[in-house]
């Protein structure tokens, strides 16, 4: 692992010469013969600015599922840990590899969880920290996919976005990509072995639910899945990297009837809009179409497009599920750039009822 650590104040001023202290957790997996029900493991993780919102979403890619052990086996993680330290240079900068192995009495295997602390007290006297996990793999490149919606609802399309990048985060693209969805009202055990994903045979797979593409480092949606009813289920999506070896991720998706009752229809707060074109060309009218998801009965869209020299607004009625709108783009109103809001509103629903 190769650290760069860099000191400075929250104006972007470098802070030289400072005291980094550096904590190392490795958590090997082991095996013990015990009965354990846990609920799925995140063993990889990434934060990924979406495409089409402003927020940071967590992408979760699995190497690993760990849920209702039938087994009288189960995971132990034993636990190494160690401290370095380091000093930044005069710029405020520190390029720090550490070789993992020169401290750990046990080799690092695949799927192996590693956690990095970083320490340093500033000149306020207070304590920052970042952390950095990573689980081990024998890939240098890393599957990650995240859905459109922050619940789906059965009967409607939801969209799927992918992303497959290196270790230095960068993007790779047109890689054949695979994804499926499954039943996960039983979890099963999911787990890698000789390059191959092993359980997908303990699972119902959901018919017409299949998408075979290729990577586009998430900027569109790639795949439109839909669930067939309330439940649980699971998407997984497989690929390659360069050298051939299986790169897996999953996201578990949808409520069953208890989980719908203990929390219905809270988050959706925000609109994700997707749009025909990564961009437009201004210097022309044209039609800019907008799909995006509304999970309100009878409601109306108020839109309004334009910039500091103008804006348009107009208003809409639209149904409940997957829309798509025609926005017009007016050559002298989005002269150098604009940017378009909507605000979805309906009336109070009382006989609405998606169980």
């Amino acid at each position: 692992l190769t650290l760069k650590i860099k000191t400075e104040t929250y104006t972007d001023i470098a802070i030289p010469n400072a005291e980094v202290n550096i904590y190392w957790t490795v958590k090997h997996k082991s095996i013990e013969n015990k009965i354990e029900t846990s609920k799925y493991n995140k063993l990889r993780s990434m934060r990924h600015i979406s495409s089409t919102q402003s927020q940071e979403d967590e992408v979760i890619g699995l190497s690993l599922i760990k849920n209702n052990y039938n087994e009288n086996q189960i995971e132990k993680l034993e636990t190494e840990k160690g401290q370095l330290k380091a000093f930044t240079d005069s710029h405020g900068l520190a390029i720090l590899p550490i070789n993992l192995k020169n401290y750990l009495q046990s080799p690092i295997n695949e799927q192996d969880q590693i956690n990095i602390r970083i320490e340093w007290k500033d000149p306020t006297g207070s304590i920052l920290q970042q952390q950095i996990d990573r689980v081990a793999s024998r890939s240098n490149w890393l599957l990650a996919m995240r859905t459109n919606l922050a619940q789906s609802l059965p009967g409607f399309n939801f969209s799927v976005f992918i992303d497959i990048r290196d270790y230095t985060f960068k993007s790779q693209y047109d890689i054949p990509i695979k994804i499926e969805l499954y039943d996960w009202t039983n979890p099963k055990i999911l787990k890698i072995e000789n390059n191959k994903l092993i359980g997908l045979e303990n699972l119902e797979k959901i018919n017409d639910n299949e998408c075979e593409t290729v990577s586009n480092g998430a900027k569109n949606a790639l795949c439109n899945f839909k669930l067939p009813s309330i439940g649980n289920f699971i998407l997984i999506a497989q690929s390659y990297d360069a050298n051939g070896i299986i790169l897996a991720t999953v996201i578990p998706i949808g409520k069953n009837k208890k989980q719908w009752e203990e929390d219905p229809l809270i988050k959706f707060n925000d609109i994700t809009i997707t749009t025909d074109k990564l961009q437009y060309d201004i210097s022309i009218d044209q039609i800019a179409k907008l799909s995006f998801f509304n999970p309100l009965v009878n409601a109306r869209a108020l839109i309004s497009i334009g910039n500091k020299f103008g804006i348009e607004k107009f208003q809409q009625n639209i149904k409940q599920g997957n829309q798509m709108i025609e926005i017009p783009i007016n050559t002298k109103i989005c002269q150098g750039g604009c940017s378009v809001s909507m605000i979805i509103i309906s009336g109070k629903n009382l006989n609405t009822n998606i169980l």
